[in-house]
């Protein structure tokens, strides 16, 4: 089994080394948001008056900023603030976007009706804006950063979900099932949700580079996660913008880690859109 895995993994990255470079791009920031704690140099939230707007060296890797905190340690456990409210709004938003798109496609008729409608509303508006203004309701915290994010990223997922679920209850194997007896709930997650699977990974990878954006988009303009929690894009405004031309590496770094996870997620998801659906492979 170990071998039928490592073979197809290998063929996969051959076939596809943009989506195996990408993949090698989210392995390394998981890996430094799980180990933030035992490979970070200094706590990230602590001052140093000595230690103030130092470049990049030897005791600091990646410089300090205008407090003299550690620039590598707040980029490493920024990974784990960035990446968890990522992850998670984007599961919470694609686990109800989806199971409302199965349920709108299956039943059809007012259900399919409430979700076209629900979602065209929540679409009506520019990605940023409506999660600028459900954070601007809500208040800034982690956990209505996530609540905003997961809401954006719902009806999206609803309707990709949706119009497979569309074409998968046509099916005959749906009739014969229906004929034998199979209930409705039995229906959609025995036969009709498998097969929403595939789009559904495709549509969760994509998604949490956006995610990562909105959450810096948020931080950035101070209605994300609150200071002196390390975030990408708290760590981009204010300071970072202030003494851009004192000390540069202060925007520059988290700037890159932003660009480098946003284009990671990208190329794996393109990667395994083309693995699990044949129909969009290039011909």
């Amino acid at each position: 089994m170990d071998n039928v895995v490592v073979r197809w993994l290998g063929r996969t990255a051959r076939d596809k080394p943009l989506g195996a470079i990408g993949g090698v791009v989210v392995l390394a920031l998981v890996l430094i948001a799980l180990l933030a704690p035992l490979i970070a140099t200094a706590d990230p939230v602590a001052q140093d008056a000595d230690s103030i707007l130092l470049s990049p060296g030897t005791d600091h890797w990646l410089g300090t900023d205008n407090l003299g905190r550690d620039l590598w340690s707040r980029i490493a456990h920024g990974a784990r603030v960035s990446l968890g409210v990522g992850f998670i709004s984007i599961a919470i938003g694609s686990v109800l976007g989806g199971v409302a798109g199965l349920v709108g496609g299956y039943y059809g008729r007012w259900a399919d009706g409430v979700l076209q409608q629900v979602s065209d509303a929540l679409m009506a508006f520019p990605t940023l804006v409506l999660a600028l203004g459900i954070v601007a309701i809500l208040g800034a915290s982690a956990t209505n950063v996530i609540v905003a994010i997961a809401l954006v990223q719902a009806p999206r997922a609803a309707r990709v979900v949706r119009s497979q679920a569309l074409a998968v209850k046509s099916m005959e194997y749906v009739a014969a099932s229906r004929l034998v007896g199979a209930g409705s709930v039995q229906i959609m997650f025995k036969h009709v949700l498998p097969h929403c699977l595939a789009p559904f990974i495709v549509i969760f990878t994509n998604a949490l580079g956006i995610a990562i954006v909105l959450e810096a988009s948020l931080s950035f303009l101070g209605l994300g996660i609150p200071a002196p929690e390390p975030s990408w894009g708290g760590m981009l405004a204010g300071p970072g913008r202030d003494y851009f031309n004192v000390a540069p590496w202060m925007a520059i770094w988290p700037g890159v880690a932003i660009a480098l996870s946003v284009y990671g997620f990208n190329l794996l998801g393109d990667a395994l859109r083309d693995v699990l659906d044949p129909r969009q492979r290039p011909l």
